[in-house]
């Protein structure tokens, strides 16, 4: 997923620093991400049971949030912000 969204929303020429610029921006972001919540099942879900149709979802998105948002709503739904 983190792969996907780098590919997708990053800058180019930036590619060895991608990661340290979104964590940087998405430190100041509230937990929470600003009401944004992530489903990461771009390729089914795994647990309790696979399911092979889930898929993935961006729930609460308004033109008010930004890459960065959407971002710390990734880290947060992998169990990845610090």
């Amino acid at each position: 997923v983190l792969e996907w969204f780098k590919n997708e929303f990053a800058e180019t020429g930036k590619e060895g620093k991608v990661y340290e610029l979104f964590n940087k921006r998405a430190k100041n972001i509230p937990a929470g991400s600003n009401g944004l919540l992530f489903f990461p099942h771009f390729i089914g879900s795994t647990a309790p049971t696979y399911q092979s149709a889930a898929r993935g979802a961006v729930i609460g998105l308004t033109l008010s949030q930004n890459k960065y948002d959407v971002f710390r709503s990734i880290m947060e739904a992998l169990g990845t912000q610090k």
